[in-house]
């Protein structure tokens, strides 16, 4: 298992990287709601170095999205892991990340 982190880019840029399951996704809650914060309004987060994805991995996501939707930042994502995809489609939240998902 790789170490999982999320890594400030700039302040309006992160990367996340390693596995995000169940296991670490609640240490990576609070960092990036303090990222987001800390964005000035918009912030992009990069997932080309994720490794391993699950069904929390898109709940990590909608609460990072609920979040930004509060303070009124705008968040995209892009490089998402191909895995993600058909979690996001069979859980029926393709709208949600519709304008969110970018391509690379």
């Amino acid at each position: 298992m790789s170490v999982t982190k999320l890594e400030s880019i700039s302040s309006t840029e992160a990367r996340l990287v390693g596995d995000v399951t169940a296991a670490t996704v609640s240490a990576l809650v609070a960092p990036g709601q303090q990222l987001l914060q800390a964005s000035g309004g918009k912030w992009q987060l990069d997932m080309a170095a994720v490794e391993k994805v699950s069904s929390v991995t898109v709940a990590l996501l909608l609460e990072w999205l609920r979040y930004a939707d509060k303070v009124g930042i705008s968040l995209k994502v892009r490089n998402v892991p191909a895995e993600l995809l058909p979690i996001i489609q069979i859980s029926g939240l393709d709208e949600i990340f519709s304008d969110v998902l970018v391509a690379a």
